[in-house]
């Protein structure tokens, strides 16, 4: 599967349904792109040519002689699937789909039809139903959002596009830089695991904030992905080991979250209850952890 990292830093950025109408959304996108300082190219599509913003404008994903990391799509949702597969076939290796109007209002069939095909094709894609990416790293605002993002180091990943949108608009009041923004919307394919997993290996990050409105247990690599945001990169592996013994990992994952990092003996003893599939002693060892680090921090 793709780099994740190409979704937050790609070289290349197309956006379909890229518009010289400053009320569209295709519109605003490519302004904010422009805005932010991006470095790499952009490439409006539009099926009437002509330029956006400054940019000449292709008819569509063939006409572009170049390979494009990452695609913005704003069509209506009626032509979206017959965009995505343009997009696959072209192998684009990320596709975010703004455009609404699938799984939230009754079109599961759709839905499933663009993440299938694009899955089986080796394109990734975000959404449907968002309002884009933001990424300091890259100097990338591809959203629809306001513009004008403070850089710095508090990320974000939101199912709900509206309250990511609050989110910019709040965090420039309050003189909150982000490292980087993004809603899922739909997650038809990338889900919070995938971008949990970016920024826990991204040194510019240094708080990640979450707005989810679902997660399944099956979703186990999300669950992973917290292990690691928590500074726990062994226990991820014996977890992943055990997943059968789903007492045991129950019975860790809801209390090792909110507690940063084990001492050594601490962590060498839930190891070893972890190995031996003791959930009883695995609870027993996060508790007297607990107890000793709000121990430490009455004494400090």
């Amino acid at each position: 599967m793709n780099d994740i990292k190409l979704l937050f830093e790609p070289r290349t950025i197309a956006v379909v349904g890229a518009s010289r109408d400053p009320k569209k959304i295709g519109h605003t996108v490519v302004k904010n792109i422009l805005a932010s300082g991006y470095a790499g190219k952009v490439y409006p599509i539009n099926p009437a040519g002509g330029d956006v913003l400054g940019l000449a404008a292709y008819a569509d994903i063939d006409a572009i002689d170049d390979q494009v990391d990452m695609v913005l799509t704003t069509i209506p949702s009626k032509f979206v699937l017959d965009s995505v597969k343009r997009c696959a076939d072209r192998g684009v290796k990320y596709n975010v789909i703004i455009t609404s109007g699938f799984s939230e209002i009754g079109d599961l069939d759709t839905e499933r039809k663009i993440a299938d095909y694009s899955v089986s094709h080796g394109m990734r894609v975000v959404g449907p139903n968002v309002f884009g990416v933001y990424s300091a790293e890259s100097h990338m605002d591809a959203t629809f959002g306001p513009g004008n993002i403070l850089p710095g180091s508090v990320a974000i990943i939101t199912q709900s596009g509206a309250l990511g949108l609050a989110m910019i608009g709040k965090t420039k009041v309050e003189n909150i830089g982000l490292s980087s923004i993004v809603s899922i919307g739909n997650k038809c394919d990338v889900d919070e695991a995938d971008l949990l997993s970016y920024q826990t290996e991204q040194e510019r990050t240094k708080v990640s904030l979450m707005y989810m409105e679902g997660i399944t247990d099956a979703n186990r690599e999300f669950h992973f992905a917290l292990f690691e945001a928590c500074g726990q990169p062994r226990l991820v592996r014996l977890i992943r080991q055990l997943w059968d013994a789903t007492e045991v990992y129950r019975a860790v994952y809801f209390q090792s979250v909110a507690n940063r990092k084990l001492v050594l003996h601490e962590h060498d003893a839930l190891e070893k209850a972890l190995v031996a599939r003791d959930a009883k002693a695995a609870i027993r060892i996060m508790d007297e952890h607990r107890r000793n680090a709000v121990s430490r921090l009455a004494l400090s």
